[in-house]
């Protein structure tokens, strides 16, 4: 049986198919079916120079025709021509000559099934791999494998395709395309690596070096050198050396050593950085859109940490811009500039000379607006001039002198200068003279100021006749003027004043008169109506007619006033009509009132259409009745008060206050000429408005204390009305025989007779019996001591009655997070002194739950002596005690139950107080399990419930607590 052939290399397949024999013949030749083949024989020569017939040719292997080769080991694959029919033109000297390692042909050969190769295959000149329309035309190394209708056309040299679809290399020189569809390279020394419909242009010119790594529609045009698209879409290079992304994330650090272009937008994020070695520039040319630069920090919340743009290493950082491009700040919020921390500072602004540029800082309000210049070595100046029209201003200080300056004749010189250390004032005239002594300013023929001598002679006033001043008159004692005055068309003295129409007269500052017949004398004030006048005062604005103000400070005369005045006061508005305020602040006559008046107060208001009525001092008094007085507070110091109508009010007449020793002050109704027949002081009360505790009455307080005092006798049944006789305590040698009094409201009510109650009645009480200085307490009856004396005492063998208390509020439930604290007070019940005795059994019972622990809870039930209520910490101290404990870190359920015995006044015994229950011992090793408290039962004790809940975990729920009477 000949040997299978199929799937082994051709040094384990043909070496062990053609052997020589000893002798030198062949070895039969078998198929790998066991076909055997007839031995050669002499008619069968292979060293013919022609074969004409091979024998079983139908085995050939791979070439269908072997051509032209001389010898047949030179031929590299004819020996597996498969289909050939014939073999043409070989001269084959020895089949096993062909078969040596290391022979070579020239012609070519189709592979139609596997072939492996253990050594080395190496491929001159051109390869071309796959199938279907692939096209190489040119002379020199190209490789196309694989892939669809490639194309390298003929005057490419050592281009290459490999996996790319419909890809083309045009007029290229070491130039590939590696996967992608319909990509076009072009040029020398490119690459397109990927992709879809991506370019790279020569255009006839020799441009080197560019490569597009993936993307779509691509280009790097035929002007480009050097550069790199790395994805992205639709994008042109448009620099030499130069790399394009659409978008890089960089993970972590990026350094640029030549120049970085960002021409959409760049985040940096968390702690990475750029670094670039050269330039960086942001680019990002659309119109309307801001090429910008964002630094942005989410981290900081303070006003010293924030984004930050920081210059380092040279000896100045820059900010800077062409010649052709301005620059802006704009700040939507504050904008600070601190200068000097690190030492040595300088602040510099220089703007160079430019007619055509504008120099401004302008505030336009500001909560503060401050400059502060302060110079520390050299004196320093503030400085204006315009010197093409010899005008300026300055604030110079220049040897050791401060000066108002002004600009003249190319030059700064003085108006006011005062030397450094002096209080020296110097004033400079128009010849540059400080003056000297007893000289005076006066105007010279330009109208300019000198220092000139004082001037004398002529008669000293009073001077008769008349005089005409067309300048102006200065006088520094006083002036008195005899007759009158007559100022026709007008007058205005002062500064910064608006004159008014016709016969005005304006003296101060800043005031408006805007009227005819207006007076305006004082600062900043304002006349609107005519015939009105202000006198004296700041900040007054009258909006009508026949008006007055005098003295007021920011107050108002509205346009609905007429014939009404202000005199004095601060924020007032006046509206109505006849009408007058007096000082005070923030008073108000509203509109459409009249014939009222303010005097005094503080936010008191005549209300719109109240009529003759008045507010007298007082604050937030609102008169809304026409013809009524407000005040109050009236204190009538002498003289009396006759008062012909109703005295209506909710406050306190008072009357005498101030009355000497021995007065005889009275309230009296009627008089001996006028009587009155039903007369009567009459308090009105309420029995159904005002349930509950009420009093009127009237009291005679002597001094010393002794009073004697009257209460209202009515009583409805439907409050607790006190009918009171009240008197002092007896003065010295006097006695009072009085049978039943009280020291003063709210006192005891004190009896001095026997009390007898009738058959058929009874004595009711809601309150206390207080019995031997004590008012009882729970289970205590009434005794007799041994004088006969009614007393409380307690029963034997304990209070009487089951007395239970619950905890409040019912239940509760608790995280660490709800809980009000670690060791609070969770739910209480109070228990007043005296509800337990010596004798009584008390329980304690409660039950609990905790879910969803992660650590340690710690709960107790205490008793405290005083009163704590829910929400508050532990009280701590002598009198907090604890009766029942645990702590727990586990989920689950607690049941607690404890029992007191009170055994004496300062003994009650409770188990194990570190215990939530009481447990049972055979037998106590080392230490009592039970604990012996000192509880006052006498006090009001507070019985509670709390807890520390010491993890986040935790749940703590409570079903309900009691503290309850055992015995009978």
């Amino acid at each position: 049986m000949a040997q299978d052939l199929s799937g082994l290399y051709i040094s384990q397949s043909f070496q062990n198919l053609v052997q020589r024999s000893a002798s030198g013949a062949f070895n039969v030749l078998a198929t790998a079916t066991g076909t055997e083949f007839i031995p050669i024989s002499a008619s069968y020569a292979i060293s013919a120079s022609k074969a004409q017939s091979v024998v079983s040719a139908s085995y050939a292997v791979s070439s269908s025709r072997a051509v032209s080769a001389s010898r047949a080991d030179s031929a590299l694959s004819a020996s597996y021509a498969v289909t050939a029919s014939f073999a043409e033109n070989a001269t084959v000297n020895n089949l096993q000559e062909v078969l040596t390692a290391g022979n070579s042909a020239s012609i070519g050969f189709t592979v139609t099934g596997s072939s492996i190769i253990s050594g080395s295959l190496r491929v001159k000149k051109k390869l071309i791999s796959g199938e279907f329309n692939n096209t190489s035309t040119s002379i020199g190394p190209v490789a196309i494998i694989g892939g669809e209708n490639n194309t390298i056309d003929g005057s490419t040299q050592y281009g290459i395709i490999a996996g790319a679809t419909r890809g083309t290399i045009e007029s290229a020189d070491a130039t590939g395309i590696l996967a992608g569809f319909r990509n076009t390279a072009r040029g020398t020394y490119n690459a397109i690596v990927g992709g879809t419909l991506n370019t790279i242009d020569n255009g006839g010119s020799v441009r080197k070096g560019n490569v597009i790594i993936g993307g779509n529609s691509n280009l790097i045009p035929a002007t480009v050198s050097g550069s790199v698209i790395i994805g992205g879409q639709n994008i042109t290079a448009s620099r030499d050396n130069e790399v394009t992304v659409p978008a890089l994330d960089v993970k972590n650090r990026a350094i640029v050593s030549g120049s970085a272009i960002i021409s959409s937008s760049a985040q940096l994020l968390n702690d990475y950085s750029v670094e670039s070695i050269g330039n960086a520039r942001v680019i990002k040319n659309v119109a309307g859109q801001n090429a910008t630069l964002v630094i942005q920090d989410d981290a900081q919340n303070s006003f010293t940490e924030g984004p930050t743009l920081q210059f380092s290493g040279s000896k100045v950082g820059l900010l800077k811009s062409d010649g052709q491009t301005n620059v802006r700040f704009e700040m939507g919020r504050d904008f600070e500039w601190t200068i000097g921390s690190g030492g040595l500072a300088q602040f510099n602004i220089t703007k160079e000379a430019q007619s055509s540029g504008d120099f401004k800082i302008e505030d336009k309000g500001s909560r503060s607006a401050r400059y502060i210049h302060e110079n520390q070595n050299e004196t320093g100046s503030i400085r204006f001039a315009n010197p093409t029209k010899d005008v300026g201003v300055a604030i110079r200080m220049d040897d050791n002198k401060m000066a108002l300056q002004m600009y003249s004749g190319s030059a700064f010189v003085p108006i006011i200068q005062r030397a450094s250390g002096s209080k020296q004032v110097n004033l400079y005239d128009s010849t540059s003279s400080t003056g000297s002594s007893a000289q005076v300013l006066t105007s010279n023929a330009n109208g300019g100021i000198e220092w000139a001598a004082g001037g004398g002679g002529g008669a000293a006033f009073p001077y008769t006749g008349s005089a005409q001043i067309t300048g102006s008159l200065s006088v520094t004692g006083s002036t008195t003027i005899e007759g009158k005055v007559n100022i026709q068309s007008g007058a205005n003295s002062g500064s910064a004043n608006t004159t008014g129409l016709k016969d005005f007269l304006t003296v101060g500052y800043n005031n408006n008169n805007n009227t005819i017949n207006g007076t305006i004398i004082g600062a900043n004030n304002t006349v609107n109506g005519e015939n009105s006048s202000i006198f004296g005062g700041d900040s007054v604005t009258i909006n009508s007619s026949y008006n007055s103000s005098m003295g007021a400070f920011n107050s108002t005369i509205d346009n609905t006033a007429d014939a009404s005045a202000m005199l004095g006061g601060y924020q007032n508005t006046l509206g109505g009509v006849r009408s007058a305020l007096v000082g005070g602040r923030n008073n108000d006559i509203q509109a459409s009132s009249d014939f009222g008046a303010i005097v005094g107060g503080f936010q008191n208001t005549i209300a719109t259409g109240v009529t003759a009525s008045a507010i007298i001092g007082g604050k937030n008094i609102v008169a809304s009745k026409s013809n009524t007085a407000y005040v109050n507070g009236l204190e009538v110091t002498s003289l009396g008060a006759n008062i012909t109508g109703s005295i209506i009010g909710s406050g306190n007449i008072r009357a005498g206050q101030n009355a000497a020793a021995f007065a005889s002050d009275s309230i009296e109704l009627g008089s001996a000429t006028v009587p009155v027949q039903y007369g009567n002081i009459i308090i009105h009360g309420s029995n159904t408005r005002d349930l509950g505790n009420k009093y009127n009455g009237f009291q005679i307080q002597a001094v010393g204390g002794n009073t004697i005092q009257f209460a209202n006798s009515a009583f409805t049944g439907l409050g607790n009305d006190v009918h009171l006789f009240s008197m002092g305590a007896n003065s010295v040698g006097r006695t009072d025989s009085i049978k039943l009094w009280s020291s003063g409201s709210g006192a005891d009510l004190n009896l001095s007779t026997d009390v007898v109650i009738q058959s058929g009645n009874k004595l009711t009480m809601s309150g206390s019996i207080e019995l031997a200085n004590s008012t009882g307490s729970v289970g205590q009856v009434i005794g007799v001591d041994a004088s006969g004396k009614a007393k409380w005492e307690t029963a034997s063998g304990g209070g009487g009655g089951i007395t239970s208390f619950q905890l409040s509020p019912r239940t509760s439930s608790y995280t660490q997070a709800t809980a009000p604290g670690c060791d609070y007070v969770f739910q209480t019940a109070s228990i007043a002194g005296g509800t337990f005795a010596v004798g009584d059994i008390l329980e304690i019972r409660s039950m609990l739950e905790q879910t969803g622990g992660s650590g340690t809870t710690y709960l107790t039930f205490n008793v405290y002596q005083g009163n704590v209520a829910p929400g508050a910490g532990y009280p701590g101290g002598s009198g907090d005690l604890p009766l029942a404990q645990s702590q727990n870190s586990a989920d689950g359920k607690l049941y607690v139950n404890k029992t007191l015995y009170i055994n004496s006044a300062t003994e009650t015994s409770v188990w194990n107080t570190g215990n939530p229950n009481d447990t049972a011992y055979n037998a106590v090793a080392g230490g009592d399990p039970i604990q012996n408290l000192n509880i006052d039962w006498t006090q009001d004790q507070t019985f509670y419930y709390g807890a520390c809940i010491d993890n986040a975990g935790h749940t703590l729920k409570n079903y309900g607590g009691i503290i309850r009477k055992l015995n009978g």
